[in-house]
């Protein structure tokens, strides 16, 4: 039959469900996005201020009000996994010592 451990073992959390090929995926859209926001900031800074044609000032006008949206989205797709992943290996360690104590009493 099967062996009991002796003592319950608590489970770790996982970072997230998907598989590594998912999680590489998102990884290379989040780098693009923040690459992006970086390169489009300066740039839109030297964009001169009139415009042959009236439908290019209205986009770029368009893209400036909404930039510091777009640049705190694109910070915000690395900083909140960062501090979820940050959070949950705090967790993780907490659990293994108590995991380790448990067993230590179990024995």
């Amino acid at each position: 039959g099967a062996e009991l451990a002796g003592f319950l073992r608590e489970a770790r959390h996982e970072f997230s469900l998907a598989s590594s090929g998912q999680l590489a995926g998102v990884g290379v859209l989040v780098a693009v996005n923040l690459l992006g926001a970086l390169y489009l900031g300066p740039l839109l800074q030297h964009v001169p201020r009139y415009y042959s044609s009236h439908s290019a000032h209205d986009l770029i006008t368009f893209v400036k009000a909404i930039y510091p949206g777009l640049a705190v989205y694109a910070g915000s797709l690395v900083a909140l996994p960062a501090f979820r992943f940050l959070h949950i290996r705090r967790l993780n360690a907490d659990i293994d010592a108590r995991n380790r104590r448990r067993q230590t009493w179990a024995r």
